[in-house]
């Protein structure tokens, strides 16, 4: 069967979609339903792959900052603390990270910017 082997070619990653796709780029006419249908009849699962990289390394000699802010974060004026993050945020058309500043005293955002 030629579906088996293009999930093979796949190294058996790609879904009913997927595989629905690229049999419609070859001028198939064939719904993602029908591949899954077939999918599970031939025994075929689309094996998870993972989709980030861990990045954070916990196990290092360099120095280590000191913790300043001493819990629970209740600054007294605004500007005295502020706190960041980084989220990358999956997207059609790629990876998008988003970092965003939030002042602790007004619990407002004070700075942002989004990259792709």
């Amino acid at each position: 069967m030629q579906g088996q082997a293009a999930f093979q070619a796949s190294g058996g990653h790609d879904g009913s979609r997927r595989l629905s796709a690229a049999r419609r780029a070859q001028g198939w006419k064939l719904g993602h339903h029908r591949v899954r249908t077939l999918m599970r009849r031939h025994g075929l699962r689309a094996r998870w792959r993972r989709k980030c990289a861990h990045t954070t390394d916990s196990a290092h000699a360099l120095p280590i900052a000191d913790h300043v802010l001493q819990r629970p974060f209740r600054p007294d004026a605004p500007d005295r603390a502020w706190v960041a993050d980084i989220p990358y945020i999956r997207t059609r058309s790629g990876w998008l990270s988003l970092a965003a500043v939030l002042d602790l005293s007004s619990r407002k955002i004070v700075g942002w910017d989004g990259t792709q």
